[in-house]
């Protein structure tokens, strides 16, 4: 699978499954709602390896799905930390093609922009034959 594709996987399952708010997408014009929440999307590619001998070769791509949680500023961590539960209850035990999903991890952050931000990690691999 290509990077493209591996993008386009998790892009399609996230759009398909979360109905809690707006998604801003990596390089797509995005405004804010009103009512101040939202979630964006992104997906980083971390490293590679050759994870088996022989032919053909085996190469594992490591990552992180990264889903960054914004709620109104001013009225605490709780409304961003609910949208990042709700967005690692999402990722948690999903199935996307091509990737191996390992547990989420959460972590609080900062204000961003005049708004309050919280972050779902999802660290995943896949493999792919060359």
């Amino acid at each position: 699978m290509s990077f493209t594709g591996a993008r386009r996987a998790v892009e399609s399952f996230f759009a398909a499954n979360w109905t809690e708010t707006p998604i801003a997408f990596e390089n797509v014009v995005f405004t804010p709602p009103e009512d101040g929440c939202w979630v964006k999307l992104m997906i980083l590619n971390e490293q590679s390896e050759q994870a088996a001998l022989g032919r053909p070769q085996l190469r594992r791509y490591r990552g992180r799905i990264l889903v960054y949680c914004f709620a109104p500023i001013g009225g605490g961590a709780q409304a961003a930390t609910a949208l990042a539960d709700m967005a690692a209850s999402l990722f948690d035990g999903a199935l996307i093609a091509g990737h191996v999903l390992l547990p989420p991890e959460l972590a609080e952050d900062e204000e961003i922009d005049g708004a309050y931000r919280a972050r779902v990690a999802i660290p995943f691999w896949r493999d792919e034959l060359v």
